[in-house]
């Protein structure tokens, strides 16, 4: 149990580095991150802000509570966890400045930030402890559907993408790699971490 919680808490804080890793080169953002940035363009404040984990984690908790009502099993310690510390980490990473000791790669941080995410996301769902907001979204439609993660995940990126330019988000290059690249690593990083373990 005790492997699984540090498994959750793990992947949940490789889904907060990944989202830094991802903002730094200021190409675009992953796909809920625009949701949010949509979301703060229209309340005045800021993305990269302490109030941006905030609202990551309002966000992700009104989501759990509509979950809980279509398909309860996918709630558990993990939804709590991701739910969370995803900003609680944002917040710290922020705060260590983490992004000013990134370098400035452009094309290779926006490729590389969704790939951690879907690892970060991949590692905490493995550990079978329930899934943050998003992932269950996705979860649940991929069990009452003959679609992929991947083509679920892809289909979902682009309505946040979609829904966060309506509001005002800014866009880059990123975006694009956000809807196309988070999906498949999840996938990935999921078959080869049930390898390890098989």
């Amino acid at each position: 149990m005790i492997w699984r919680i540090f498994k959750t808490f793990l992947g949940t804080f490789l889904v907060a580095v990944g989202i830094v890793i991802f903002l730094h080169p200021g190409m675009g953002a992953d796909p809920l991150s625009v949701f949010l940035q949509g979301i703060m363009s229209q309340t005045g404040e800021f993305l990269g802000s302490s109030t941006f984990g905030t609202l990551s984690m309002s966000f992700g908790f009104l989501v759990l509570c509509a979950v809980f009502f279509v398909d309860r099993s996918k709630i558990g310690l993990g939804s709590v966890v991701n739910s969370i510390f995803v900003g609680v980490f944002l917040n710290v990473l922020y705060g260590l400045g983490l992004d000013r000791f990134l370098p400035d790669m452009g094309i290779l941080l926006i490729v590389l930030g969704p790939v951690v995410i879907g690892f970060g996301l991949a590692v905490y769902l493995s550990a079978g402890l329930g899934a943050g907001s998003t992932e269950a979204i996705m979860l649940i439609i991929v069990e009452r559907s003959r679609f992929s993660i991947k083509s679920i995940r892809i289909v979902q990126d682009a309505l946040f993408v979609g829904v966060g330019l309506l509001l005002g988000a800014s866009y880059g290059l990123g975006l694009l790699s956000g809807i196309f690249l988070i999906g498949p690593s999840i996938e990935y990083s999921l078959k080869l971490i049930g390898k390890k373990s098989g």
